[in-house]
């Protein structure tokens, strides 16, 4: 960045995606964040030790999560399959739909 330090991956897809990309969609909200997300998560176990706890929201929390990252890379996919050098490559009718995916 202009004070001379390194620029993280994310902080780097975003500016790719604000400058390449347009769309009505809020970017930040359907990629970046859900992306920051996962990596905050990891952060804290990646760094510490802990026991096992059981939590019975932990279910409701894993769900949400496959979700929101789900939504943000078939974002991006999407993105990339409508890409005009992309019109010869086939993608699969319930990969366009997003109908059909389970997260149990």
């Amino acid at each position: 960045d202009e004070s001379g330090k390194d620029k993280g991956s994310l902080v780097m897809l975003e500016e790719w995606l604000s400058k390449n990309i347009r769309t009505q969609e809020n970017l930040t909200d359907l990629i970046i964040k859900p992306l920051k997300n996962i990596r905050s998560i990891r952060q804290k176990p990646a760094h510490e030790l802990t026991s096992n706890e059981y939590d019975v929201t932990l279910h409701k929390k894993q769900f949400d999560l496959m979700n929101d990252t789900y939504t943000a890379i078939r974002a991006i996919r999407l993105f990339f399959a409508n890409h005009p050098l992309a019109k010869d490559v086939k993608v699969p009718e319930h990969l366009v739909s997003g109908k059909g995916i389970v997260n149990y």
